[in-house]
C-alpha cells in the first residue's frame, strides 16, 4: 500500500527476505563493513582497498553471506568508472551490480551458520 514503510519492528523480516538472495544480503552486508570505515564520498578504489584490507580475515578474503571477496575481484569487478561514490544507494547499486557480473565467489553457509562477514 502506498506511503508504508518498514519499522525497526521489521527487522527480522528484513534480514529474512534478504538472506534469501545471496547478492542482495552480501551488497548490505559488504555495505555495512564499508560504512563502519568510510565515509561518503568514498572518491577512489584506494579508500576500497583500506576498508577491505582493515576488514578481511587471515586469509585476506572478506565473507559476506554466502559469498567470498578477493581484492584481486574487487580491483576486477569494481573499476574506477564507480567512483566518486556520493551515497549508500550509490555503493548499494555498484555493489549489486558488480556482484552480479561475478565479483564474489560463492560458497556453501558454514556448518550450523549463516557466514557473516569476515571469518
Amino acid at each position: 500500500m502506498a506511503g508504508e514503510t518498514f519499522t525497526s519492528d521489521d527487522i527480522a523480516l528484513l534480514t529474512e527476505a534478504l538472506s534469501l538472495d545471496d547478492i542482495l544480503f552480501a551488497a548490505a552486508h559488504a555495505a555495512k563493513l564499508i560504512e563502519s570505515s568510510a565515509a561518503y564520498p568514498i572518491n577512489s578504489l584506494n579508500q576500497l582497498r583500506a576498508v577491505f584490507h582493515q576488514q578481511a580475515a587471515a586469509d585476506e578474503l572478506i565473507y559476506v553471506g554466502r559469498c567470498i571477496l578477493s581484492w584481486e575481484k574487487v580491483e576486477q569487478y569494481f573499476g574506477k568508472s564507480r567512483f566518486p561514490i556520493q551515497n549508500r544507494t550509490k555503493l548499494l547499486s555498484a555493489l549489486i551490480v558488480s556482484l552480479k557480473k561475478g565479483l564474489a565467489d560463492t560458497v556453501a553457509p558454514a556448518e550450523g551458520r549463516h557466514a557473516v562477514g569476515t571469518r
